[in-house]
């Protein structure tokens, strides 16, 4: 993938744009893994799929998890002073005491039934993170092979041009030598102004198939 024009895609990760003059330039090409790294990488759709699974693993393991035993300690009261012996502080004086000690027990298949519930949020989290990725993938490789696709036609339709642009050159001549006639030559030249139409409508289809690809990975185009 070659990528380039009068502003600047990528530039800092090796995307180089093609000049108005359409000369291609051999540049370090990027390939379709690269462009579907970068965009995983920064994509926050998916980095908030990636939290919602995180989410759905600690509810499961929050689930899976039994209750803890609670312990309390009170007073139910004092001793009078006829049982305390004298001579000793106020709490040596004797005292009614209850520990407690209680643990949760679920009946009825309770516990079960929520990590199963846990599981399923999880699995569910994991299904529609994969779907989303499914087609973000596929609408970035649409977007790649769409800039590929453009860039060949530039590449043809300049092909085309600069050999209808040679055939010009030659005819001036050979009418100028009184080889061809006035309507043939012209016939070139239409030729040539129909070429440079197809030019430019290759080069602003590759334009906006570039800053669709640009916007469909996050990133800015800055102007030069």
């Amino acid at each position: 993938l070659w990528v380039g024009f009068s502003v600047r895609f990528f530039s800092w990760f090796g995307l180089a744009l093609l000049p108005l003059s359409m000369s291609v330039t051999a540049v370090a090409p990027v390939t379709e893994q690269q462009v579907l790294q970068l965009f995983l990488s920064k994509n926050l759709p998916l980095l908030a799929g990636q939290v919602q699974i995180e989410v759905a693993k600690a509810e499961l393991l929050i689930a899976q998890q039994l209750t803890n035993p609670t312990a309390s300690l009170t007073v139910s009261g004092i001793g009078d002073q006829k049982n305390w012996d004298g001579g000793k502080s106020y709490w040596d004086r004797p005292y009614n005491n209850n520990i407690t000690l209680t643990q949760l027990i679920e009946t009825a298949g309770k516990r079960q039934l929520r990590i199963q519930g846990a599981e399923l949020g999880m699995q569910a989290q994991q299904l529609l993170f994969e779907d989303l990725l499914r087609a973000l993938k596929r609408d970035v490789l649409i977007g790649y092979y769409q800039v590929v696709k453009d860039q060949l036609v530039v590449q043809l339709s300049n092909e085309i041009l600069e050999k209808l642009n040679e055939t010009s050159r030659a005819n001036f001549l050979r009418l100028k030598a009184g080889d061809i006639s006035e309507t043939e030559y012209n016939r070139i030249e239409v030729a040539v102004l129909k070429a440079k139409t197809d030019a430019d409508q290759a080069r602003l289809a590759l334009v906006q198939s570039r800053q669709q690809l640009a916007e469909l990975l996050v990133y800015e185009i800055h102007p030069d």
